[in-house]
């Protein structure tokens, strides 16, 4: 009996595919495959922060294939151990604190302030279209938690709760819609700084206080 594994299966000869019983496997979900990287590194006794994991497996989209090699480099970059600041350096990932800090100043239409920190994030090893994926990513976590309510055994950050009070539904809702269009027009840009500031400055022209300054 032999196995075949392909992500290509058109490229199979029908002679041989007409032979076979095909199965088609689905890529694993983000819980899923955190919880595999965590089994994985604990067998091998490798020091990791859950956060970490949380990372690779969204860099990784769902191949477990692709997160065992992420998690390999990032051991590499954490000097034996898979740590939050290797795997955001290792991948050019925006920190969270930051991400909140931005998402902040967007909301309380200070646009000067978000454009200051995406050349600050850029200049530290942040790549440009991350910035606008971990937005998308902060502004689903503030609908989710306007629509499911906090999770009493895993309650929001501070900063999230602000950022909520900050923005109405819609405006999250509009904001995440720019972030996931920014992204995309981050490829037809003139350069990519040029692309994110301008993502910046669409989400922060809906937010209350830019609407209310405005002459």
């Amino acid at each position: 009996k032999f196995v075949l594994a392909t992500t290509d299966p058109q490229k199979i000869p029908v002679t041989v595919l007409s032979r076979c019983l095909q199965f088609g496997l689905k890529n694993l979900r983000r819980d899923a495959l955190v919880a595999h990287l965590a089994f994985v590194l604990s067998q091998e006794g490798v020091v990791f922060e859950a956060s970490a994991l949380e990372a690779l497996a969204r860099a990784a989209r769902g191949s477990v294939r692709d997160a065992l090699s992420l998690a390999d480099q990032a051991i590499a970059q954490g000097g034996g151990s898979v740590t939050q600041q290797a795997v955001e350096e290792m991948l050019g990932l925006v920190g969270r604190e930051a991400l909140l800090a931005m998402a902040l100043a967007l909301a309380q239409g200070r646009p000067a302030d978000a454009i200051l920190a995406s050349e600050h994030l850029l200049g530290s090893g942040a790549s440009a279209d991350a910035i606008p994926d971990d937005l998308a990513r902060l502004y689903h976590e503030r609908i989710v938690l306007a629509v499911l309510g906090p999770d009493p055994a895993s309650p929001p950050p501070p900063e999230l709760t602000e950022l909520a009070a900050q923005l109405s539904d819609e405006e999250a809702q509009l904001a995440y819609q720019i972030a996931t269009l920014g992204r995309r027009d981050l490829l037809i840009a003139p350069d990519e700084q040029t692309g994110l500031q301008m993502t910046l400055l669409r989400i922060t022209a809906f937010t209350p206080g830019a609407l209310s300054s405005a002459p």
